[in-house]
């Protein structure tokens, strides 16, 4: 072989190496640009991630805040019947009071009416 067509041979794979080296650069940038691709496309969804869960904790606290009211609520409903239960007892109380003492007033009108029939008749006998 002559000395010029080992140069070309050698100029030859240069080349070859310099184009595979080009094709395999592009690639990695390829790649690269790829990835971060992917990497923001990541950054997205953990940032919609990090809004899902706020929105989740404000949710859980909104919920564990509407618990709370309606505990207090059912708490102050039991108080206001156990307060109607004993308004309601001392109403029965005060009733069944007025009624015996109506009673004891008519007995006591009952026992005079009976008295004065009694002292009536008495007269009538004597008149006669």
């Amino acid at each position: 072989m002559k000395e010029s067509d080992l140069e070309s041979i050698t100029n030859f794979e240069v080349i070859q190496t310099h184009e595979a080296t080009l094709v395999i650069n592009r690639t990695i940038k390829a790649m690269s640009n790829k990835l971060i691709q992917l990497d923001q496309n990541n950054q997205i969804v953990m940032n919609h991630l990090n809004i899902c869960n706020q929105e989740n904790q404000l949710k859980e606290q909104t919920i564990s805040n509407l618990k709370l009211i309606l505990n207090k609520k059912i708490n102050e409903l039991k108080l206001t019947n156990e307060r109607l239960e004993n308004i309601k007892q001392e109403n029965q109380k005060k009733d069944q009071s007025i009624i015996n003492d109506f009673a004891k007033e008519i007995m006591s009108r009952a026992t005079l009416l009976g008295s004065q029939e009694a002292k009536l008749e008495c007269y009538k006998t004597l008149i006669q």
